[in-house]
């Protein structure tokens, strides 16, 4: 008897899950159903006929008024497009060489080892007019202003003037000569100032 009762029970509770499946698939395609009648039956705002402001959370603030709608249907479309950037010139398409460096013109007395050794360095320089803009014209001149003491290094490089190519470019020039052996000095501190020229090539 006992097992009879355990039998029916299983199979009763197996029934019922059945019968509550086929009935959660019939809720299921009824409200399926009923979303695809509205969308076809409701084409407009069923509460707001000339549509609504919302908070953009879902809530109904409040309809709007025929008139507001139709003012909202007269205003004109438009539509902002992002300017055009225009393509920074990077000098990365001149070709430019270096067309001169110095002389070196001295406070006190002279520094003619000055051009060659700053010479030396001649691919930075064009690397600091290419990296940051290139000429502006057929030449470009920068011309720094240095100290000379017994080490014979150029120390505190300023740029002096620059023509021809940005000033960011002219600062990478005199970053460039800083700490650079120029020649020893006549006095234990002279002051010094050097052009130093470069050109696009044709």
């Amino acid at each position: 008897m006992t097992t009879k009762l355990r039998v029916y029970r299983t199979g009763a509770l197996t029934l019922g899950a059945l019968l509550f499946a086929l009935l959660g698939a019939r809720e299921l395609a009824g409200l399926r159903s009923a979303s695809a009648e509205s969308a076809s039956r409701y084409p407009y705002d069923p509460v707001c006929a000339w549509g609504r402001l919302a908070d953009g959370h879902g809530m109904l603030i409040r309809c709007l008024q025929p008139q507001e709608a139709s003012q909202l249907l007269s205003l004109p479309l438009k539509v902002e497009t992002p300017a055009a950037v225009e393509p920074k010139n990077t000098g990365e398409s001149q070709q430019l060489f270096v067309s001169g460096v110095g002389p070196a013109v001295a406070d006190t007395g002279e520094l003619p080892l000055a051009p060659s050794k700053l010479g030396l360095a001649k691919d930075r320089y064009i690397d600091c007019v290419r990296n940051h803009g290139g000429l502006s014209a057929p030449k470009g001149t920068v011309v720094v202003r240095f100290l000379v003491r017994e080490r014979g290094r150029a120390e505190g490089v300023e740029v002096k003037s620059v023509k021809g190519m940005s000033e960011q470019a002219g600062k990478c020039i005199a970053d460039v000569v800083d700490r650079r052996y120029v020649g020893y000095p006549a006095a234990p501190t002279v002051g010094a100032t050097m052009p130093i020229e470069l050109s696009i090539k044709n």
